[in-house]
């Protein structure tokens, strides 16, 4: 929530469109089913914000992707053209310094990564 609240602040900050992706694992296979849900829950969570907020003007969309978190991640940011990514890792001090995924979107994408604990 904290990250997400970040992101919301800095696309009405900046007047820029905010996209919010969630990655499903594509095993075991995702059905529409799943993923209309979890785009409810996405719209759920950023209408809360919103109205609590005062923050209508943001303009967002929600992006639900069938894939590895970290080649999904990358893939719709290059097409998109993403100016930032705004992340949470999930730092394991025995795994990588960032987290698998953290680290590898900021290797991989042609944009900044800003990374929240």
């Amino acid at each position: 929530d904290e990250v997400l609240r970040y992101a919301i602040d800095l696309a009405l900050e900046y007047e820029a469109k905010l996209f919010v992706c969630h990655c499903v694992r594509s095993s075991p296979p995702a059905d529409e089913s799943r993923l209309e849900r979890i785009k409810r829950l996405i719209a759920e969570r950023i209408s809360d914000y919103i109205s609590q907020f005062r923050a209508t003007a943001l303009d967002w969309e929600s992006v639900v992707a069938i894939g590895e978190p970290a080649d999904v991640i990358a893939r719709e940011a290059d097409e998109r053209e993403i100016d930032l990514i705004v992340m949470r890792t999930c730092h394991r001090p025995c795994a990588a310094p960032l987290g698998s995924t953290a680290e590898t979107v900021s290797r991989t994408t042609l944009c900044p990564v800003a990374l929240f604990w």
